[in-house]
């Protein structure tokens, strides 16, 4: 379904608002939408259109009914699961992420000095001494 104007070509000419907004136009009768008396042609499209808008208030009243591919309760996580499917990883990369943080820590404790790494109190840690000249 494209743009209703180009579908509906001789019943757009007849509109009484050619920028009229869906909400609007369904919330009045569809003769009030046009200029009356309507063409042969234009009077066939306007019981086309008013089918097709038929269809849409049958369809959209209707009680919905949804189905997963896991139940019948919605979850966020089961649902990207399921758009993303299922990924492989090679254990070269899980090793890495489950040791990173933890190896460069340990690295660089050992590369550092030993009265470095030892717990000073907070009034030292705050104290800036200063040289005169």
């Amino acid at each position: 379904m494209g743009l209703l104007k180009l579908e509906f070509p001789q019943l757009f000419s007849f509109a009484k608002d050619t920028k009229n907004s869906v909400a609007t136009f369904l919330s009045r009768d569809i003769e009030n939408n046009f200029l009356l008396p309507l063409s042969t042609e234009a009077s066939m499209q306007l019981t086309e259109l008013a089918g097709r808008i038929l269809n849409i208030h049958g369809i959209s009243h209707g009680t919905d009914g949804w189905t997963y591919q896991w139940g019948s309760t919605f979850s966020c996580k089961q649902a990207y699961s399921a758009i993303q499917g299922i990924m492989t990883k090679q254990v070269q990369f899980t090793w890495l992420w489950k040791n990173s943080c933890r190896g460069k820590h340990k690295f660089f404790f050992f590369l550092a000095p030993p009265g470095e790494t030892q717990y000073k109190e907070p009034a030292e840690e705050k104290a800036f001494h200063f040289a005169i000249l």
